[in-house]
């Protein structure tokens, strides 16, 4: 689910930075553990190479997916 269907942005950009790298720390350990899962199943299954083509996509997609929940908290911590 988004985060914008969750929280308003007014309400996201409100939080404390300690929540921030609360929510920083809970998503990395969350999609590391996700893809450390993904590949130990399919390894043990025999499927060392589907492991191979899913954990690239799989990867990309949580770090995007985390990167906007961040963006949508912080907008200006990624201005340039």
């Amino acid at each position: 689910m988004a985060l914008i269907h969750v929280i308003s942005q007014d309400k996201a950009q409100a939080l404390s930075n300690k929540a921030l790298w609360t929510l920083i720390a809970v998503l990395g350990a969350t999609c590391l553990a996700l893809i450390v899962m993904t590949m130990t199943v399919l390894f043990e299954a025999g499927y060392w190479w589907l492991a191979l083509l899913i954990i690239g996509s799989l990867g990309t997609g949580l770090g995007h997916t985390s990167s906007e929940w961040i963006r949508y908290c912080r907008p200006q911590w990624f201005k340039s």
